[in-house]
């Protein structure tokens, strides 16, 4: 592929703040994301997707911490 003709070695980060910062994107968003759906009149969507939120991401985090 072009990476070998190009000798591109690419690492993805590792670290972990990139974990808490993508927790941190998929709460806000779904937290948003569940907001939007509560006024658009979708109430009972809105909350379930907001509690949920609340509830999987962290737990998501705890079963990803090393």
């Amino acid at each position: 592929m072009i990476s070998s003709i190009l000798k591109i070695d690419i690492e993805p980060p590792t670290f972990d703040s990139l974990m808490y910062f993508d927790a941190a994107v998929v709460l806000f968003g779904g937290l948003v994301f569940g907001y939007l759906l509560r006024r658009q009149g979708d109430k009972k969507l809105g909350w379930v997707m907001t509690i949920l939120n609340l509830v999987l991401t962290p737990w998501f985090i705890w079963r990803a911490l090393p």
